[in-house]
């Protein structure tokens, strides 16, 4: 089964079948759909080290294309709205443009997850958009280098962020910042 996030879907329920009714009772609390499918694309990442990404033994192979097709076809089935793209660095996957063209021909919002990889250049940002990509997410772990870098471990990571940032805003790129709110980074927030 295919990995989704909302606060009340659990494994347990099958994918809905495109003959099958999605109506239920109107006391259920149970949504007949996942609000967001969330793909993780690659684990490669090109990186010494990823803070906070330990693997376990599990399989390590990513989808080919043909299955990559096969599973933005059976996410747009279930008429979810957001088809969530992240990785390690999905940069690294050779078929990323097509991908995200493909999920856009099928109706499907996808959002993708960038980390400031060496891989990471700003040209990439206007051809996510032309294939139909609606959001780019990045995370920045602080509000200033410091905090940033700090916690990558790795100096200029908080610049090149906020450059494509300022790249995405060029091409009117819907832009998400994902951020852990901890004791080391929220005394040093502002309201």
């Amino acid at each position: 089964m295919i990995g989704t996030s909302n606060d009340i879907w659990t494994e347990s329920h099958p994918p809905i079948a495109s003959d099958q009714s999605t109506e239920l009772p109107k006391t259920s609390r149970i949504s007949s759909r996942p609000l967001q499918v969330t793909w993780e694309m690659t684990h490669d990442c090109g990186w010494k080290a990823t803070p906070g990404r330990v693997r376990n033994a599990r399989n390590q192979q990513q989808f080919s294309t043909a299955e990559a097709f096969h599973l933005i076809d059976e996410v747009a089935r279930m008429h979810v709205p957001l088809l969530a793209l992240t990785g390690g660095d999905p940069l690294l996957r050779p078929d990323l443009l097509p991908v995200i063209e493909f999920a856009s021909k099928r109706s499907l919002l996808a959002s993708l997850t960038l980390l400031p990889t060496p891989r990471l250049d700003a040209s990439i940002v206007p051809e996510l958009k032309a294939r139909g990509l609606m959001r780019v997410a990045f995370w920045l772990h602080g509000s200033t280098p410091g905090l940033n870098d700090g916690y990558w471990k790795m100096p200029g990571l908080h610049r090149r962020t906020l450059e494509v940032i300022g790249v995405c805003q060029e091409v009117q790129m819907s832009v998400q910042i994902n951020t852990v709110v901890s004791r080391r980074t929220f005394t040093i927030s502002s309201p």
